[in-house]
């Protein structure tokens, strides 16, 4: 064999160039003209040179499923493990990792199944949990925020109400679906039963306290009341908007109403006033 000669920063540049290329050729919709990997490596004493590439061409998607894999574990239990590489291969294909890192690698995955992957079972409910379970990675890399302290509502006056707004931390996210996609990712991640899987509108909040991401179920009212707030209404306006779901007598009203901004502001979702 002859002996190995340097390289030019320029014949390495290429070098990384068809490499990195040859790697992604397999796994892109408008596939390039492969060169000869003959040109670039040697062969070893069991596999040719294409063989050689062709082991980093199969860990490159490998390592991408284990990723998607670990994001939503919720999609990957429904979907099963065939369909669930099918769809992971039709999104990369369609959103290539463009990223040096891979935590934003899920980033549209929701939107694929609900706009563009293949029809099939379950394909909706797929597309809405697996909105959840990004939402999930989105709250975990949020900024860190200070919260309000958890007894801060008491300290405004009610004729202040109508002026008052919350500003909400930016660990939060609220997300109505069609399906129970909180209670199937939690009996996923629990290795419980799966709930039923048809229709049922739900609501969650989602957000980090204290360095860990928390689902909250909503129901109606309260999905409207947090809504609100964290749209900028104030006070006043936002217990309006969350008024008009009730049916029942005044006090239950109140009490709902009270019970409900005492949670929100004891889990941190708020972190100021103004």
């Amino acid at each position: 064999m002859p002996a190995a000669r340097s390289r030019t920063p320029r014949e390495l540049d290429g070098l990384e160039r068809w490499f990195q290329a040859e790697i992604l050729r397999p796994h892109t919709r408008k596939r390039a003209a492969a060169q000869p990997a003959a040109r670039h490596l040697l062969p070893s004493r069991a596999l040719s040179a294409a063989e050689r590439i062709g082991i980093y061409q199969s860990a490159y998607m490998l390592r991408l499923l284990e990723c998607m894999r670990a994001d939503f574990p919720g999609v990957h239990a429904l979907a099963g493990e065939k369909r669930f590489a099918r769809l992971v291969s039709g999104y990369l294909e369609r959103h290539p990792s463009r990223h040096w890192s891979l935590n934003p690698l899920g980033k549209d995955f929701a939107r694929y199944l609900e706009r563009e992957a293949p029809r099939g079972p379950r394909i909706a409910l797929l597309a809405q949990l697996a909105q959840l379970e990004w939402n999930m990675q989105v709250v975990f890399e949020a900024p860190a925020s200070e919260s309000l302290a958890g007894d801060a509502l008491a300290s405004i006056a009610p004729e202040s109400w109508a002026r008052t707004r919350l500003v909400p931390i930016e660990a939060l996210r609220l997300l109505s679906f069609d399906y129970r996609c909180n209670a199937i990712a939690s009996a996923v991640r629990r290795r419980e039963p799966l709930p039923p899987l048809g229709r049922k509108r739900s609501f969650v909040a989602v957000y980090r306290k204290e360095w860990t991401v928390w689902r909250m179920d909503l129901d109606a009212l309260q999905f409207e009341l947090l809504a609100s707030l964290c749209r900028g209404r104030t006070l006043a306006r936002a217990l309006e908007d969350a008024a008009g779901l009730h049916r029942g007598p005044q006090a239950e009203l109140l009490q709902r109403i009270q019970s409900a901004c005492a949670s929100f502001v004891s889990e941190g979702f708020f972190r100021a006033f103004r």
